[in-house]
């Protein structure tokens, strides 16, 4: 038995055609709404991990080809500047920082406010913010960064004060920074089950973004 079979009005290499561009064009939106959704994830983290909003904002994403191309084999990158990555890196695998040459690290205590984007101020920074020299100082054997004239919020914040308020003695030391040799960075971020898990959702996504175009 033999058995021929015809589509009439429609041109079959045309067809399969439309087919792979409508294929095409719903992984690449795919990659795209996978990769954007990943990067707020990640941003997320970091936020959520108390290392401040600029170090999240460091992590950017790129959907290739570049809209409006498309492409079968379309892709998305998540990267980070080299710093920021070194950070993500390290506080991801957890790892021990060494001060350099003798030196010691400055450790913020909980008195040191944030910085706008929720960082954590390093000493100059500090002493731009309350327009003050920080007074080297060893308290119960440990050595430290002072802020000289401070007041403490009912949050426990130092805040500058003024000459008037150092005259009338309500301003007092503050340990700003203690001074080790090193840190051990606990490990804080799990980028890998985030990046697992969009990966797991991309077939649906596509599927959707192929519905849509569709539609």
């Amino acid at each position: 038995m033999r058995v021929l079979a015809r589509i009439e009005g429609v041109d079959p290499p045309e067809w399969l055609r439309s087919r792979s561009r409508l294929a095409a064009r719903a992984i690449t939106a795919a990659m795209d709404a996978a990769g954007k959704g990943a990067q707020q994830d990640l941003r997320a983290m970091v936020r959520s991990a108390g290392l401040g909003q600029r170090l999240g904002n460091a992590i950017r994403q790129s959907t290739f080809p570049r809209p409006p191309a498309y492409s079968p084999r379309a892709a998305s990158e998540i990267v980070a500047n080299r710093n920021a990555a070194d950070i993500i890196r390290a506080f991801s695998e957890g790892a021990t920082i060494t001060a350099k040459g003798g030196k010691y690290l400055a450790i913020p205590t909980d008195a040191v406010p944030r910085g706008r984007w929720g960082e954590k101020l390093s000493p100059r920074q500090a002493e731009a913010r309350f327009l003050q020299k920080l007074e080297l100082a060893v308290i119960g054997g440990r050595p430290c960064l002072v802020l000289p004239a401070a007041r403490l919020t009912r949050g426990g914040r130092a805040r500058g004060a003024t000459s008037r308020q150092q005259a009338r003695g309500r301003a007092r030391a503050v340990v700003a920074f203690w001074l080790v040799p090193q840190v051990r960075l606990a490990q804080r971020l799990a980028p890998r089950p985030i990046a697992a898990a969009w990966a797991r959702r991309l077939p649906g996504i596509i599927d959707r973004a192929a519905a849509g175009l569709r539609g």
